[in-house]
């Protein structure tokens, strides 16, 4: 899995990493088939986590301190793309905003203009 650092035109630093939920589900449950079981069979679980199909394949997420964007489908070969392609991807990302909780929510592309984001401080959850 590749990891970037490149600098926007502003002279910021953002880096850039992709995310395969897949893959970090297997990470998380590595190791539990040495431990006993104590419930069923999660498979016949009545509550299943279920991904939408845009996010199944995993995305690119860029973040510069607080700020975060991502972009779905992850480009092939970004890994190896100059600097200036990837700020070029940065453009079109969509800003994502996230709660306490961890969870992220989309805004709007980061090429449009947009409005700041709202204190969290202020949302009541």
């Amino acid at each position: 899995m590749a990891y970037r650092e490149f600098v926007d035109v502003d002279g910021r630093s953002w880096e850039a990493w992709e995310v395969r939920p897949g893959t970090i589900e297997r990470r998380l449950n590595d190791d539990r088939r040495e431990l006993p079981r104590f419930s069923d069979d999660r498979r016949r679980s009545e509550f299943q986590f279920r991904m939408h199909e845009s996010v199944r394949e995993g995305w690119l997420t860029f973040q510069c301190g607080d700020e975060k964007r991502r972009i779905m489908p992850i480009p092939e070969g970004w890994g190896t793309l100059p600097d200036s392609a990837l700020r070029g991807l940065l453009l079109r990302a969509t800003r994502v905003r996230t709660s306490g909780s961890g969870s992220a929510h989309s805004t709007q592309p980061a090429g449009e203009a947009i409005a700041p984001l709202p204190d969290q401080s202020d949302s009541v959850s």
